[in-house]
């Protein structure tokens, strides 16, 4: 029987607030209790993301940008998880991730068929790729973008 994509995803926001294994810092765990606190471990359902984001995007509400932002916390949280291995650099992961967000709801347009999350991962990819593995002016490094060119046959 195949489970519904809602409960995947609750399932999965669950199981992105529990500790980093080893990486478990008191900034983390206060991090993801304010998140509890605010009420932004619930994800939006989509009627709810698409009304806030006409709001934003057509009335310039910024309270409805704070919400989407709010509400997908866990999600930023889960990316940085994902992407930032290194402990010292996790909470500014975390900043830049949020930063990414921001962008992402800015560019994000009315007509896209896709969920914000899904258009947010590929900005939130992109900026902790530069700030993970980019020099001072923000560039990619060039031999260790040649490595991943050469893992991707080439591509890059």
């Amino acid at each position: 029987m195949a489970k519904t994509v809602k409960t995947v995803r609750m399932r999965m926001l669950r199981e992105s607030t529990e500790p980093l294994n080893m990486m478990a810092t008191p900034e983390i765990n206060a991090y993801l209790k304010t998140i509890k606190q605010t009420g932004g471990d619930r994800p939006l359902s989509r009627e709810e993301e698409r009304e806030l984001l006409e709001r934003y995007h057509n009335d310039g509400d910024i309270t409805a940008k704070q919400t989407l932002m709010k509400h997908n916390q866990l999600f930023v949280y889960k990316m940085v998880r994902e992407k930032c291995k290194y402990q010292e650099k996790l909470m500014d992961c975390v900043m830049q991730a949020n930063l990414a967000l921001s962008k992402a709801i800015d560019k994000y347009t009315l007509d896209r068929k896709e969920r914000l999350q899904t258009y947010a991962t590929l900005w939130i990819t992109k900026e902790l790729w530069e700030y993970i593995y980019g020099d001072e002016q923000g560039q990619v490094k060039k031999d260790h973008g040649a490595q991943i060119g050469a893992k991707l046959g080439g591509i890059l």
